[in-house]
């Protein structure tokens, strides 16, 4: 999988706290390796660090982000 952005982070989350709470197809288990999710966004700790782009949406401005996910064989 390819992941093109114009985000300056990507934040991954795993399943690891699914341990038995949620069924999938046919009633699987999900456990902690069942899945993965690649959110492309800001850095999360902007707010804190000057040298970071900034995070802060005004009044009247427009917020807009691009990501394309490629799946290739």
């Amino acid at each position: 999988m390819l992941v093109y952005t114009n985000q300056p982070a990507v934040h991954i989350y795993v399943g690891g706290n699914c341990f038995d709470q949620i069924k999938g197809k046919e009633k699987a288990n999900y456990h902690a390796l069942s899945g993965i999710c690649f959110e492309t966004q800001n850095f999360p700790d902007a707010p804190n660090h000057n040298h970071f782009p900034s995070s802060i949406l005004r009044k009247g401005e427009t917020y807009s982000h691009q990501t394309i996910y490629k799946f290739k064989v």
